[in-house]
């Protein structure tokens, strides 16, 4: 008998044990989902609290980072002041010590970039009339003539370089010894190169002669060199020969160059 009721027990142990187990297992099954959900909430939570917190301290942040660039660029800006007057002064010295070129005062200037306006290509500068710039000013750098002032603000100003299509510069021919052979009107080509027009045929016209400002109406400075020429071309049924110039510097490497004034 007590063997019967013990045994009867151990089933009774084992079945409650089986269904307790079965019954965790499916439990699992369901508690899972609702884990993940729980925890998704609680993520979404997180990151809302984030968020919240972000757009809070948002002004404080703006501040900081406002306060961060200035000293930034106070401190870039040192640099870049510093480095332009270096280059400046160096160049500057070379500039005065052109013989040619002591009867005037040179304005050191800035290119900030180009500019098209109507086809037109112009160069930024980075001083105007309040720094005594004046329309039709000559624009070099060393002794090569690069354009001419043709628009002026208070603070900048815009210069035509020599290739641009509606620049037109009376000029000399000159031999490489310098001796004196002709003249000629320098035009711009597309904004990227020069043709000498206009020269008389008994003019003799070489490879490798140069080509300088010749002053004629008291506008741009004589004496300056443009480009040397680079081909010739002359025919017996044309009034006019002309020629190719190769221009004495790469426009597109300027970054300082110098306003001629008088004395």
């Amino acid at each position: 008998m007590k063997r019967t009721i013990l045994l009867l027990l151990t089933i009774v142990v084992i079945f409650l044990a089986s269904s307790f187990w079965s019954f965790k297992a499916d439990w699992w099954v369901i508690e899972r989902p609702i884990l993940l959900v729980g925890q998704s909430l609680a993520g979404v939570s997180t990151n809302l609290r984030s968020a919240v917190m972000f757009f809070w301290n948002m002004p404080t942040i703006y501040a900081e980072n406002q306060k961060l660039g200035l000293e930034l660029a106070s401190f870039s800006g040192l640099k870049v002041v510093n480095g332009a007057l270096t280059e400046e002064n160096a160049v500057l010295r070379k500039q005065l010590g052109e013989k040619n070129l002591t009867k005037l005062q040179f304005l050191p200037v800035r290119t900030l970039g180009n500019i098209q306006e109507s086809g037109t290509l112009y160069y930024l500068l980075d001083k105007g009339s309040g720094d005594g710039i004046l329309e039709k000013q000559s624009v070099v750098l060393e002794n090569i003539f690069l354009g001419v002032v043709e628009k002026v603000s208070r603070q900048s100003s815009l210069f035509l370089p020599v290739t641009a299509p509606t620049s037109s510069i009376p000029a000399e021919i000159r031999s490489p010894e310098g001796k004196f052979k002709g003249q000629g009107i320098l035009v711009g080509q597309y904004n990227l190169s020069l043709k000498l027009d206009k020269v008389l045929p008994e003019v003799e016209l070489n490879v490798g002669d140069w080509v300088v400002t010749s002053g004629e109406g008291n506008v741009i400075k004589p004496g300056f060199l443009i480009g040397k020429v680079d081909k010739v071309f002359k025919k017996d049924n044309q009034i006019f020969q002309w020629a190719s110039v190769d221009s004495a510097i790469d426009f597109s490497l300027l970054k300082i160059v110098f306003i001629a004034q008088d004395n």
